[in-house]
C-alpha cells in the first residue's frame, strides 16, 4: 500500500522540516498514465506566472496523448488563431492567446509567458489533440467570478456532450482545479472573495464526471510554501517528480492540499518571480 508507513505513523507534518524528512517515501517518477487512469478529465492546476509548468506540459505532450487524451482545454476566450492552429500545427500564433494573460505583466515577461502557453498548445496539436478555449470573451461586459466559473464549466460539459468518449486535459488556475476555492494561497488578493464561488471541479463532479485534479508546482513560484520549503530542505529542488495525494485524503496527513488535489507534480525550481 502506498505510504503505508506514513499513514500508520503519528507524524502529521506540522512543519516543512517534518515533511522534508518523509519526502523520499512519497515522491515517484512522473507518470501521466496513473494520473489519467479511469478519468475523463484531468484538471491541471497552475500558477499563471509559472512558465516552467507549461514547458513541462509541452515536453510531456506525447505521454499525455498516449493516455487517450483527445482535447486540451485552455483558460482563454475563442479566437480565429486557435481554430487555425487546430487545422495546421505549423500555424504561427503571433499574439493569439491560448492561456491567461495577467494585467500587470509587462514585456518581456508578458511575451515569455504568452509564448509558453503557445508552446503547449502547439505540442498538443502536433500530437493530434484539439485545443478548446473555455474562458469568457473579454471584449464583452464584465464577468464576475461566478459567471466565469459557470462559463468555463459549461465549456467543458460541451466537449463531453459532443463526444462521450472524450478525454480532456484542462490547464486552469489552481483555484479552478481544486475541489474547494479560496483555500490555496492565504493572503493572496481575491482568494477570500473567490472562496464564495463553487469551483468548476466541484460543479463537474456533481454532474458525475470522473475527474482527477492535479497541481503542478515548483518552477518560478514558491506556492505552496509549506511544500516548496520541504522540497528545498530535502535537496530535491532540481528534480521533477510526482506525489500521489489520494492515500492522505481524510487523514491528518494531507501533504499540502487539504484534500483538494489527487496528485501533485513538482517541476525543477528556478529563480522566483513576482
Amino acid at each position: 500500500m502506498p505510504h503505508k508507513r506514513l499513514l500508520e505513523s503519528d507524524n502529521t507534518w506540522t512543519s516543512s522540516d517534518d515533511l522534508a524528512n518523509d519526502l523520499d517515501d512519497i515522491v515517484q517518477p512522473v507518470d501521466y498514465a496513473s494520473i489519467f487512469d479511469n478519468s475523463q478529465l484531468v484538471l491541471i492546476g497552475e500558477d499563471h506566472r509559472n512558465s516552467p509548468v507549461r514547458r513541462h506540459l509541452a515536453a510531456h505532450a506525447a505521454e499525455i496523448k498516449a493516455c487517450g487524451t483527445t482535447h486540451y482545454a485552455v483558460e482563454s476566450p475563442p479566437s480565429p488563431g486557435i481554430d487555425l492552429l487546430n487545422k495546421d500545427p505549423s500555424y504561427e500564433l503571433g499574439d493569439t492567446r491560448v492561456g491567461v494573460e495577467l494585467k500587470y505583466d509587462t514585456d518581456p515577461l508578458k511575451k515569455e509567458r504568452r509564448e509558453s502557453y503557445q508552446e503547449v498548445a502547439k505540442a498538443m496539436v502536433r500530437q493530434g489533440i484539439k485545443v478548446v478555449p473555455i474562458d469568457v470573451d473579454y471584449s464583452l461586459p464584465h464577468y464576475g467570478a461566478e459567471e466565469r466559473e459557470v462559463h468555463m464549466t459549461q465549456g467543458l460539459r460541451d466537449i463531453f456532450e459532443a463526444d462521450e468518449k472524450a478525454v480532456v486535459a484542462a490547464l486552469v488556475g489552481a483555484d479552478h482545479a481544486a475541489r474547494n476555492r479560496g483555500v490555496l494561497m492565504n493572503g493572496v488578493w481575491g482568494y477570500k472573495y473567490h472562496a464564495r464561488v463553487s469551483a468548476l471541479s466541484k460543479r463537474l463532479a456533481r454532474d458525475g464526471y470522473k475527474i482527477s485534479p492535479l497541481w503542478v508546482v515548483g518552477g518560478v513560484c514558491d506556492a505552496p510554501t509549506f511544500f516548496i520549503d520541504a522540497v528545498r530542505t530535502a535537496g530535491l529542488s532540481d528534480e521533477e517528480f510526482m506525489v500521489d495525494l489520494r492515500p492522505f485524503r481524510g487523514s491528518e496527513q494531507r501533504v499540502f492540499s487539504s484534500g483538494n488535489f489527487d496528485w501533485a507534480i513538482h517541476v525543477p525550481q528556478e529563480d522566483m518571480q513576482a
